[in-house]
């Protein structure tokens, strides 16, 4: 029976926040099973884009929709990926704050030099 249709096996990992973008990395392995014999391994990371994210988004809601929708991510990471959500916004709300505090230091330079 060496033409046994293989299986592949997703093993969840972890979650985390992508460094860049506004999007969580969901880290995963892949396992190719012929014959009950493991043939392969791969690591992998699916990024979920979450464009429309902002400090007034209902993260529990947010969460929940990305859980429902990624099969990489069981019902019982819900907690975790709210946490991440948070994380992703409290960085965008410092980004948006760097950039503000940014502009008003140009703004004062300019204002004293005219």
């Amino acid at each position: 029976m060496a033409d046994a249709k293989p299986k592949r096996k997703f093993r969840p990992g972890l979650i985390e926040p992508d460094p860049v973008e506004n999007a969580l990395l969901v880290h995963y392995e892949v396992e190719e099973i012929v014959d009950g014999q493991t043939v392969d391994k791969k690591q992998s990371v699916k990024k979920i884009k979450l464009n429309a994210l902002s400090a007034d988004s209902d993260l529990p809601a947010v969460a929940q929709d990305v859980v429902d929708k990624c099969k990489l991510i069981s019902q019982s990471k819900l907690p975790l990926v709210v946490k991440v959500l948070d994380q992703l916004v409290a960085r965008n709300q410092v980004k948006t704050m760097s950039d503000e505090e940014d502009y008003q230091e140009w703004d004062d330079q300019w204002q004293a030099h005219r």
